[in-house]
């Protein structure tokens, strides 16, 4: 029995023949590693799956890009202003924003996993990977929004602030 690089059991099923002799010591085994011995099936091969969980992945941005982003972030805003403007942008770019971040996400777990075969348990992590690809760049997206009428809040505090202290420091 062996375990090889990624922390599988190898199997040898062949004998093996000790000397007990305490001058000499020898140990036989004619057995092929089994890992490498045994086929994959087709699903489970290196190309097969990046193409299969990239298309599960598309489809998975799909959905959340058109189905889901516009829930989240609207169609836009009648108000015109700057801050809207900035506001209608990056609403506007969030269902892009999060198809590309399902798309890195599983690209991330795909790289990470390199190995001969790959079994089911690879297929929904991937995808799940995905999700949270697109789960995340929609929450960046979301916060960036956020932040622009944070950091308008703040200008508007500073600028009153400065008033006052201009006209208290005059008198």
């Amino acid at each position: 029995m062996k375990i090889d690089e990624y922390g599988y059991v190898i199997y040898d099923d062949t004998p093996s023949v000790e000397n007990t002799n305490n001058t000499q010591s020898q140990t036989t085994s004619t057995g092929s590693n089994s890992y490498f011995d045994e086929p994959c099936f087709w699903y489970e091969y290196g190309a097969a799956f990046w193409i299969i969980t990239l298309l599960i992945s598309i489809g998975i941005a799909l959905l959340t890009s058109m189905v889901f982003a516009p829930m989240i972030f609207g169609h836009g805003s009648s108000v015109s202003g700057f801050l809207a403007g900035i506001a209608d942008f990056l609403y506007g770019i969030a269902p892009y924003a999060v198809f590309i971040g399902a798309i890195i996400g599983c690209i991330i777990y795909n790289v990470n996993g390199t190995k001969r075969c790959h079994s089911a348990h690879e297929y929904i992590l991937s995808s799940l990977c995905a999700i949270a690809g697109a789960v995340g760049a929609g929450l960046i997206m979301f916060l960036l929004t956020i932040g622009v009428y944070i950091v308008a809040g703040i200008l508007a505090v500073a600028i009153i602030i400065a008033v006052i202290v201009a006209i208290v420091s005059s008198n």
